[in-house]
């Protein structure tokens, strides 16, 4: 079974967000990034693996968290402090993009208004 990430390469670092709760993939991951960074790794740089907002265990919901951190990306927004809706929102958000052709930021709130509402 396949599974999908978002990687990120901000000129100075190389990030994988990975929403799956456990993370098993990482020894493919560096592989790959090998090939299309090579010259990362010979400064002896490694890659990171922020703390991301996962899904949910066991479902199959990883291609759409890839693309809306992909997104949050794009906008400038940290998936290390976004809490993404639920994922019947984040799936009807998707369909909108695809009609639209209109790319938004996914529903989310941040981590740390997420954190006040729940202690």
């Amino acid at each position: 079974m396949g599974h999908w990430v978002c990687s990120y390469y901000d000129t100075q670092n190389i990030f994988i967000y990975d929403s799956a709760t456990i993370k098993t993939g990482h020894i493919n991951y560096d592989k790959v990034l090998h090939k299309l960074f090579p010259s990362y790794f010979l400064k002896g740089d490694v890659v990171q693996y922020p703390n991301i907002h996962c899904q949910t265990p066991g479902s199959v919901d990883c291609g759409v968290y890839a693309i809306a951190n992909a997104v949050s990306l794009r906008f400038g927004l940290n998936p290390e402090h976004t809490i993404y809706e639920s994922i019947e929102k984040l799936r009807e958000h998707l369909v909108k993009i695809f009609l639209s052709e209109i790319i938004t930021p996914f529903p989310y709130i941040t981590r740390t208004a997420y954190e006040q509402t729940n202690e």
